[in-house]
């Protein structure tokens, strides 16, 4: 039967028993009456060095920073919320996080893109545009490339028309071959805008230069030069000729008139004496001889006989002497003006022409042939220059007679006398009138003779024209040579030139042999023609794995990494001084290296110090602590000791219950079991209310619990201790550095509820517990590794690179690591070359085929030749351009002269030239073979015009300048004399005694024969005496 009483504390349920109760005590409650609060946390629940805090029937843990959980068992994952940015991958740490950032950003939480302009990457003043792991560069214009290093090279399109493109920076120049202007040379210059054609003359526009076509009575090169008409004096009677352009004028002297100044002026026909005073003509001037009773000029002078006014029909009244003059108006004459003059009296019409009377006027009608107020002018009939092909002009009344020149005849000199037509001259034979055009004579082709070239001449019998073993067979008018293998011509003296078709390929020098040809080939090609490129790659120069690609006369090697050199041959020394750390040995393999640690390090550089802490030396929950020796020590958990707290404590032993408690221990915690009336961990409170154990104390009720307050349970008390205070009655500092929260040397100062840890240099965190990542920033260079040490650091410097922080990068750029001109730029731990174009490899030791992508592809195109960074296309014969691709016409401008006939062949032009010219432009005057242009032979006149050369033995080529044949190669000369070889012959240079041609005589007094070169002295005025 249960009753409800009172005894039992802490709410615990009192149960009748027999004689006695019992108490069923509440969780966390208990003893006989209840009156125990069991302490929770003596089983040390709270993991992860969290704090437990006893409450009644339960506990609660007070969690270090980064754990959570009733019992701070869980790590808090603070990378749940995905802290890290930009593709950053989240490391979970002890209340932290770590972020590893993707390439190209940086900061705690990979929030920082890292500046990849910083660098100035961008050359010749290109805009650096950042990106995530790299960057652009805005070029300006003119350069390209990933860092704008390339020029542009604005020639590449062939921009100029007619001259060379010169290529700058975003631009480019056209020097223009001459005749040629514009930005592009695409206009040819008009020589004639600046009129340089004289005298009215026309100007033809051509290249570079222009030409005048004279107007008739000019001539020179800008028709500059007047022919100077007045040079048979034409004009008379002291005039002055005054020349003109295909004409002249005769500036009279006064006194005289006409078209050649030939007529004197009558100054008497106007009978200017008066009163029968006679006239006589002068020069310019007239002279009255008067009457008696008359003078002055005009014999004027008289009495005044016009007072009557005598004079009729307007007639003006003259006084003179005795007598008067009617000065009659045009037309009337008469004493008194009364009579009709007839003009015609005076027979004005001259050379015959009819004279017809007018009122003060008359009219000439002329003879054919003259015209003119008078009739006084011959009418010039050459004025329209009838007479034809240069013939001259006299002029005759009504007529004119042509001079003509010789091989023409005819009223205006417009046939052509030519005894050649038709040609009385046989087989081609060319025929020459004489020089009066009244016979003729023949002038035969080669083959024929007779005076009508009708007899053929057998040059095989005569001459034995054909050599080097040729077959000589006549035919009509000439011979036919059937010619051995290797020999070409007429005569068969040219070795063929089998190098003719350019069969040599990729620049390949062609030499000619007799009936074959050799391939000189560059290097790095072979074959009959040097069609084959060597691929330089069949040998394996590649070593260690590396590929090969094959290029012009060279190869690169692409290395595996770890590997470097042409052929890759070298292993890359991975180790330097400072890869392993802690007096390890750095032991190199490819592309890595590891260390060998000495005892107590570890890590892959060694980096670390062996934490004896790792084997777990502390049992039983203990805290371990490194003592950065070869040691480490043990905090033991609540109730252990010993070394590695494998040992209870023994608590009984040292009496902690009071108040006549027993003592009872069960593993590494202890309980008193209370005597009657008391209660508490330790048994030392007594079952009493807190005013009763104050009285008891003798302390006042709010003492009673020093750093608590106490509360009534029941028939006993219990005091709730402040944080940071412990006991019956939290008379007990909880020191919290008991724990030895403090790591890595971190000194514990205890505090009220709680402690601070005043960490050594190098680490932070509330325990210390974490070591200052010195390597933040990476203070590392050159691409260095950082090692976080204690309050410091080490760089793991990679090859080429030396110093505390790696800075010192040695310069790998020695002389001719780049090959092919390329620029070296020194790297960490090696080079880079910058390969001008045309070449590739990592020492730009491969030349690129430019040929490969076969850009000479016209048909005009013999072959393509690889160049440095270009190609050059060889041209057929009659091709031109960049790619072959224009047609040349090579008659285009006019090359033959003084009226030569073009015709265009195959590599070139040929001019027929006109009868007394020659030459390959017929620019020389007289006949072909008048400048003797054959260095040895005779000189023939070719069949059409021109020359040909007929060569002895041993000579070859156009004039026989060839030397075809080693004379000396028989050993002609006897008696030990040297041989000469010379042009078609040979010559001995003779010992003493030893003369003639080949020294094959004896002759005692002979003094020998030296060359001009030898030491020999006088052996020539010897030879002349």
């Amino acid at each position: 039967m249960q009753s409800s009483c009172w005894p039992c504390e802490h709410n615990g349920i009192c149960v009748n028993t027999p004689g006695s109760f019992a108490c069923n005590c509440s969780q966390g409650f208990t003893g006989p009456r209840c009156e125990t609060n069991v302490n929770e946390c003596e089983s040390h629940p709270c993991q992860n060095d969290g704090s437990c805090l006893d409450d009644p029937g339960t506990f609660r843990c007070v969690c270090m920073p980064g754990f959570t959980g009733t019992q701070c068992e869980i790590d808090i994952n603070e990378c749940e919320n995905n802290p890290c940015l930009n593709g950053g991958v989240c490391r979970d740490l002890i209340n932290g996080f770590k972020c590893t950032c993707s390439i190209g950003f940086t900061g705690s939480r990979c929030q920082i893109n890292i500046d990849d302009c910083m660098s100035q990457p961008c050359r010749n003043g290109g805009i650096c545009h950042d990106s995530i792991a790299g960057y652009t560069c805005e070029c300006p214009p003119g350069y390209t490339g990933l860092s704008c290093e390339t020029n542009i090279n604005d020639c590449q399109s062939s921009p100029c028309h007619r001259g060379i493109c010169i290529d700058g920076d975003n631009s480019f120049t056209c020097q223009c071959h001459p005749g040629y202007t514009g930005y592009l040379c695409q206009t040819q210059i008009n020589e004639c805008e600046s009129n340089p054609c004289q005298y009215g003359g026309h100007c033809e526009d051509l290249v570079d230069g222009y030409r005048c076509r004279c107007s008739p009575g000019t001539s020179g090169i800008n028709c500059e030069v007047n022919v100077n008409e007045c040079h048979s004096n034409p004009c008379r009677n002291g005039a002055t000729c005054i020349d003109g352009i295909n004409r002249y004028t005769c500036q009279c002297v006064p006194g005289f008139t006409g078209l050649y100044c030939e007529t004197n002026i009558n100054e008497c026909a106007s009978e200017p004496c008066a009163n029968g005073g006679v006239c006589m003509d002068l020069v310019n001037a007239f002279r009255c001889e008067c009457p008696r009773g008359y003078y002055d000029a005009r014999c004027l002078s008289d009495v005044d006989e016009c007072a009557s006014n005598p004079c009729l029909n307007g007639g003006r009244c003259e006084d003179g002497v005795n007598q008067f003059i009617c000065h009659c108006p045009p037309g009337y004459g008469g004493k008194r003006c009364d009579i009709n003059i007839d003009e015609c009296g005076s027979n004005p019409c001259q050379h015959g022409g009819i004279c017809r009377d007018g009122l003060n006027s008359y009219s000439c009608q002329c003879m054919p042939g003259y015209t003119g107020t008078n009739c006084e002018i011959n009418i010039d009939d050459c004025i329209n220059n009838p007479c034809r092909n240069g013939g001259s002009c006299i002029d005759l009344v009504n007529g004119y007679k042509c001079v003509c020149r010789v091989a023409y005849t005819g009223q205006n000199c417009e046939l052509k006398m030519d005894p050649c037509q038709p040609n009385h001259c046989h087989n081609g034979a060319k025929c020459t009138p004489s020089s009066n055009y009244l016979d003729f004579s023949c002038t035969c082709t080669i083959g024929y003779t007779g005076r009508l070239c009708n007899e053929d001449i057998n040059e095989c019998a005569l001459s034995s024209p054909c050599r080097n073993g040729a077959t000589c067979r006549n035919v009509p008018g000439s011979y036919q040579c059937l010619c051995a293998k290797g020999y070409e011509g007429r005569d068969c003296t040219v070795n063929t030139d089998d190098c003719a078709s350019f069969p040599c390929q990729n620049g390949g020098t062609c030499l000619d042999g007799i009936g074959d040809y050799t391939c000189l080939c560059v290097d790095g090609f072979e074959g009959k023609h040097c069609e084959v490129d060597i691929n330089e790659c069949l040998s394996s120069p590649c070593q260690n794995g590396a590929t090969c690609t094959q290029y012009v006369n060279s190869y690169t090697c692409t290395c595996p990494l770890g590997f470097s050199g042409m052929n890759c041959q070298t292993n890359d020394e991975d180790c330097t001084e400072s890869s392993c750390m802690n007096g390890g040995t750095c032991i190199d393999g490819i592309n890595s290296y590891s260390c060998s640690c000495r005892p107590g390090f570890t890590g892959a550089n060694c980096q670390y110090k062996i934490n004896k802490c790792d084997s777990q030396p502390c049992k039983n929950g203990a805290t371990c602590h490194d003592d950065q020796g070869n040691d480490y020590s043990c905090h033991c958990s609540y109730g252990y000791t010993s070394k590695q707290c494998t040992d209870y404590v023994d608590w009984c032993s040292q009496n902690p219950c009071e108040n006549g408690a027993t003592c009872v221990q069960r593993e590494n915690v202890f309980q008193c079991l209370c005597a009657t009336g008391w209660t508490g961990k330790l048994c030392d409170v007594e079952m009493v209310s807190c005013s009763d154990a104050a009285i008891r104390k003798g302390v006042k009720i709010k003492a009673l619990c020093n750093n608590g307050t106490c509360e009534d349970i029941g028939n006993s008390h219990r005091c709730h201790c402040h944080t940071g205070y412990t006991g019956s009655y939290c008379q007990k500092d909880i020191n919290e550095c008991e724990s030895g929260p403090c790591q890595n040397g971190g000194i514990c100062k205890d505090l009220v509820g709680a402690y601070q840890c005043i960490c050594a240099k190098g680490f932070q965190g509330q325990n210390c517990e974490l070591n200052i990542d010195d390597c933040k920033p990476n203070p590392c260079q050159n691409g260095g590794t950082c090692h976080d040490l204690v309050n410091n650091f080490s760089c793991s410097c990679p090859p080429g690179t030396l110093g505390i922080i790696c800075e010192i990068n040695h310069d790998d750029c020695e002389p001719g690591a780049c090959h092919n001109n390329g620029t070296c730029v020194d790297k960490v731990g090696g080079f880079e070359c910058r390969c001008p174009p045309g070449f590739v490899g990592s020492r730009c030791e491969g030349d690129i085929n430019e040929c490969l992508s076969n850009p000479c592809s016209n048909p005009g195109t013999l072959d393509c030749v690889q160049l440095i960074n270009d190609y050059h296309c060889n041209c057929k014969p009659g091709h031109m351009g960049r790619h072959c691709e224009i047609k040349v016409d090579f008659c285009a401008q006019s090359p033959c002269q003084n009226g030569g006939v073009c015709s265009t062949r195959q590599n070139g032009h040929h001019c027929v030239c006109l009868d007394g010219f020659y030459g390959q432009n017929c620019e020389f005057s007289g006949h072909d073979c008048d400048s003797n242009p054959c260095l040895n032979g005779i000189c023939v006149i070719a069949d059409g015009g021109g020359y040909r050369c007929e060569c002895p033995l041993g000579t070859a080529g156009v004039n026989c300048e060839t030397d075809t044949l080693d004379e000396c190669q028989s050993n002609p000369c006897k008696n030990g004399a040297r041989c000469e070889n010379k042009l078609g012959d040979f010559e001995c240079l003779c010992p003493p005694k030893y003369p003639g041609k080949m020294c094959e005589r004896y002759d005692p007094s002979y003094r020998g024969w030296y060359s001009e070169h030898s030491n020999a002295i006088g052996s020539f005025a010897n030879d002349l005496k």
